[in-house]
């Protein structure tokens, strides 16, 4: 009994290290295939100043958004 337990790890072992190398060889060529094949993409002007406050938020800005917030959490407290 002992022999097959041998002969079925040695055959899994065998499999496992081959599927070990064929993705190791397939990874190794796609990877040289993407190097070949780099995209650069363009960086949008805007990207620069994304951090900075384009408008100024009023009281009345303010106001309408505290109005809807509630509004909101009602709708949500209801559900």
């Amino acid at each position: 009994m002992q022999y097959v337990k041998t002969n079925r790890l040695a055959l899994l072992s065998a499999i496992i290290h081959n599927k070990i190398n064929d993705l190791t060889v397939s990874n190794s060529s796609a990877v040289s295939e993407q190097d070949k094949t780099r995209k650069v993409e363009l960086v949008p002007t805007w990207f620069a100043t994304r951090h900075e406050q384009e408008e100024e938020v009023t009281e009345e800005k303010k106001a309408y958004f505290a109005q809807e917030r509630e509004r909101i959490l009602a709708m949500l407290g209801s559900i």
